[in-house]
């Protein structure tokens, strides 16, 4: 039987750590750059949650999640970028798909949106605790 190096192992893992924080920032980078380039929309949507001053809001949250997820990709900052990150996801999930508050129409929708915010919080809380590993600025 054949066993790995445990060269190579720690390689994989590395690599494993790289790909977790490119496809997890995927999702920030892809919401920040359609947020930015629907501004207007953007702001209306928040003015719509009843959160105060719609467009700074709207502004911070894309800046956010455009400047964070960049840093989470490079490994730079990763575990205040992943812990502001699961922060800021609790937050929308909250404010922006609460379920619980919708109509039977899209009810379905938002549960689905919210549990996703969820699961993205905990990858990110155990970015934060694992760190970045090897493959990073």
């Amino acid at each position: 039987m054949l066993m790995p190096d445990l060269n190579d192992l720690i390689n994989l893992s590395d690599l494993g750590f790289l790909l977790g924080r490119i496809l997890i920032a995927s999702f920030f980078l892809a919401v920040g750059v359609r947020q930015l380039k629907r501004f207007s929309n953007t702001v209306d949507y928040v003015a719509s949650l009843k959160i105060p001053f719609p467009k700074l809001s709207a502004a911070g949250a894309i800046a956010v999640e455009l400047i964070l997820g960049s840093c989470i990709v490079l490994g730079v900052y990763c575990t205040s970028s992943a812990l502001i990150l699961a922060m800021h996801t609790l937050i929308t999930a909250y404010l922006g798909h609460n379920y619980w508050s919708a109509s039977e129409e899209k009810e379905y929708g938002l549960w689905l949106h919210f549990y996703k915010n969820i699961s993205i919080t905990g990858g990110l809380i155990i970015l934060a605790m694992a760190g970045p590993g090897n493959y990073a600025f």
